[in-house]
């Protein structure tokens, strides 16, 4: 089902051609559904669908997230750009937790944490809707 997530969103995203408009839309959800689902746990139900919904925004976010190098970097760059995002996230794979111990530990709740990791996907996406306009409209269908 993950897969197919990630299918719909890429080929959603390469009809409208809209890269940014369709990772601002994953990640804010994400956030979003990661926030509500750590602020009701007392729903388990609704909690457990919030978070299977995160997985699939999660996949969802992957492929017109990748297109965007292509979009706004010379080919020769692209490639590297690539790999400097990527180094970056592993970063972010090790500042998160950090930053949710960190929060747990001064307020004595995982929720804090949680709820901090919400809104970076929220900015994250908002960040999103800053990209060039390259990747809002497909420059090729426009150009043929």
């Amino acid at each position: 089902m993950a897969s197919q997530a990630r299918d719909v969103s890429s080929a959603l995203s390469d009809r409208k051609g809209n890269r940014r408009g369709w990772c601002a839309i994953t990640l804010c959800g994400f956030g979003f559904a990661f926030g509500v689902a750590a602020f009701i746990p007392h729903y388990k139900w609704i909690s457990f669908a919030l978070i299977v919904i995160t997985g699939l925004l999660s996949k969802a976010l992957s492929g017109p997230y990748w297109s965007i190098p292509g979009l706004i970097f010379p080919p020769g760059v692209a490639g590297g750009a690539r790999g400097i995002i990527n180094g970056l996230g592993n970063l972010g794979g090790f500042i998160g937790p950090l930053l949710v111990g960190w929060l747990t530990t001064l307020t004595g709740t995982t929720s804090a944490g949680i709820y901090a990791l919400a809104a970076i996907l929220v900015f994250g996406g908002l960040l999103c809707r800053l990209l060039p306009d390259a990747t809002a409209s497909d420059v090729s269908r426009k150009t043929s």
